[in-house]
Parts: C-alpha cells; sequence; structure tokens
C-alpha cells in the first residue's frame, strides 16, 4: 500500500469518536447545551450536532494525520470519496506552503447559527460548564462571525454557510457549473484562512491587522494557486480561477493592492505562478510585524535614494484604524522608485459609457 493509500484510508473514524461535536468537551457541557437554546434554531447541542465538523489530529505531515468526524453529521459523511479528497486536499496546501503547520481542525456550516455554533464550541473547551461561559462564548463568536464568509479561531477555520454550500454541494456529488463556481470562490476564501495559519503569529501585530489581511488575500489570490488547491482537492480544475477573483475584487482590495506594489518594488512579480515560493518565504515564514522592515530592506537595495527607514516608516503609517489601509503612498512610492507596477484588471477599471 502506498503513503498515500495510507494517509486516505487514515479519514476514516470510529463512531463512537463522533458522538458529540467537540470531543474535549465535558459531560456536564453536553448537558448544558442541550438544555441552552442557541436563538430560534433551537438547543445548541442540536445546532452543532447538525454541522460538519471534522478534527484534526496528530503530528508531522498532514496527510499522516487523522481526520475525526466532530460531529454525528459529519460521521454520516466522512467516508464519502468527495469528502475525503476535500479535506486531504486542504491538509495537502498546508504541506505544501511555506510557514507553520497548525490546523487542528474544519467546519462548515448550513445557516449563521450553525456558523456561530462552530465558533462558539472553541471558547468552551477547557472551561466549567456554566450559564456565564456560555453566554460569553456565544456573544464572542456572534460579534467574531459578523460579516465575514469565513474565520480563523485559534488553529481552526470555520466556514460560513454562503462559502459552506458549494463544498456540500460538491460532497453530495455535484459537479454542475453553479457548483464549479461556487466551489472556485469557497476554496479562495478557504485558502485566504489556510494563509492565516501557516503565517506565524508574533506579539503586538493587531495594528497590522490590514498587512496580515493582505498577505492572506495575495496568498490566496496567487496566480495558479486556487487551481493547484482544486486538484488537491479532488474538485474540478479551475484554471485562472484568480482572474475572476481579482476582477471581482470584493475582499480586502486595497489590502492586496499595496501589498502587491511593495512586492513588485522589493523585486517580486506578484503576477508569476512561480513566484509564489520567493512570497511565501518573504510573508508566510515570519512573523506580521518583521515583513515591513523585511520589504524596506528589499526596496533599498534595489532603488538608490530610497531608504530602508522612511519605507518602514510609511509602511507603518498606512492604516489609519488597523484594519484599513491608504493606496496613495506607496503609489507614489513606486513613482519615485520609476518602477511600473503591473496588477490584475478590475471591473471598477472598466470606464461605463
Amino acid at each position: 500500500m502506498s503513503s498515500m493509500d495510507a494517509a486516505a484510508r487514515s479519514i476514516v473514524t470510529r463512531a463512537e469518536q463522533a458522538v458529540h461535536a467537540g470531543v474535549d468537551l465535558t459531560d456536564d457541557w453536553h448537558a448544558l447545551l442541550l438544555d441552552r437554546r442557541l436563538g430560534k434554531a433551537g438547543p445548541f447541542q442540536n445546532v452543532i450536532d447538525q454541522q460538519l465538523r471534522f478534527r484534526i489530529v496528530g503530528d508531522g505531515p498532514f496527510l499522516e494525520r487523522l481526520v475525526v468526524a466532530d460531529s454525528p453529521i459529519a460521521h454520516t459523511v466522512i467516508g464519502r470519496p468527495e469528502v475525503q479528497k476535500a479535506i486531504r486536499g486542504a491538509m495537502a496546501t498546508i504541506d505544501a506552503a511555506k510557514g507553520a503547520k497548525q490546523l487542528e481542525g474544519i467546519t462548515f456550516s448550513y445557516d449563521e447559527a450553525g456558523f456561530i455554533a462552530n465558533r462558539a464550541v472553541q471558547a468552551m473547551v477547557g472551561t466549567a460548564a456554566t450559564v456565564d461561559n456560555f453566554q460569553q462564548a456565544v456573544g464572542t463568536a456572534t460579534t467574531h462571525v459578523l460579516g465575514f464568509h469565513a474565520v480563523r479561531a485559534g488553529n481552526w477555520i470555520h466556514m460560513g454557510p454562503e462559502k459552506s454550500r458549494p463544498f456540500v454541494e460538491f460532497f453530495r456529488g455535484s459537479t454542475t457549473p453553479e457548483t464549479r463556481e461556487g466551489l472556485g470562490r469557497s476554496i479562495k476564501t478557504l485558502l485566504h484562512e489556510i494563509a492565516h495559519i501557516v503565517t506565524p503569529r508574533g506579539k503586538d501585530e493587531k495594528h497590522l491587522r490590514w498587512l496580515s489581511e493582505g498577505v492572506a488575500e495575495t496568498w490566496a489570490r496567487w496566480p495558479g494557486n486556487i487551481n493547484a488547491a482544486a486538484k488537491r482537492m479532488g474538485a474540478p480544475a479551475l484554471a485562472d480561477f484568480h482572474k475572476v477573483i481579482d476582477a471581482e475584487n470584493e475582499k480586502y482590495p486595497d489590502q492586496a493592492k499595496v501589498l502587491r506594489t511593495l512586492l513588485q518594488l522589493a523585486g517580486v512579480d506578484t503576477n508569476d505562478p512561480k513566484q509564489l515560493a520567493t512570497f511565501e518565504e518573504l510573508c508566510q515564514t515570519v512573523g506580521v510585524s518583521d515583513i515591513p522592515m523585511i520589504l524596506a530592506r528589499r526596496i533599498d537595495e534595489r532603488f538608490p535614494g530610497i531608504s530602508r527607514t522612511e519605507v518602514h516608516k510609511l509602511i507603518m503609517s498606512l492604516s489609519p484604524n488597523e484594519t484599513d489601509v491608504v493606496v496613495a503612498p506607496v503609489e507614489d512610492l513606486a513613482k519615485r522608485a520609476r518602477q511600473q507596477i503591473v496588477l490584475p484588471r478590475t471591473n471598477s477599471d472598466v470606464q461605463l459609457p
């Protein structure tokens, strides 16, 4: 049996491992969750049991780790080839990326209540089963997922209902054009969260959240990355699907534009699939707080008259509120350097008659 066959077989899970979502929760928690309601969705335990939750257990390369069905509904589908390939493909994508290897699980939700429940369970593990802790966990989860298609919390990735739906359809065997297109967007979102997983986390990086999001979005959109992930996941080919995402340019457009401009000033062609490894080395093997000086040094080396000190100061002052970012100063820097910046064409670039 090949190592890949052995890895695929390890996804099969015993029923006793899937009695409840959150295998680390105590019986007291399960009793409480059967009693507490999640709004109109009903008892919390019933909600969480109906979400697709997959826990990853073990050490070493991800393809050698065990995938555990972390909810009863997940246990009913984990033997399907489409599910095996998709989860294993996500794990293989982490193996292929440079950076940290810390993923503990992936969840897919059928509705907003499930999205909240999947996120809330994390805050319950290791705590006392009290009403106060329950309310705090649900409140934190609700705030975290509000307005997002997916979130990374700790070492877990939680997919919201809109981005989960194409995966669920794919798990059921659908290969329609609609499923394929939706899957492309969902894989991009999953890649964005995987980027957060593999990028080392340092201290005091809250003020550089814009850069963290820029790194994740740039990696997710990198030419060929979506298609490579789709192939690993057994999904239909999605060649050049990054161009569709770039044209729509909906998520973190300014953050991606600023980082791509800085990377090109630093000598990295963000339009070249072969330079993905260089990008990962610069931006995903170090903490986010180290990236500004790394880029500043490379720009300093390439352009006489532009010092690393001024570039570093510029990068650190680009965001007015941690998340948003101002594009103009970086565009002005490119003009000073007389560097032609080649960015993907977006739908907003098209002038209407």
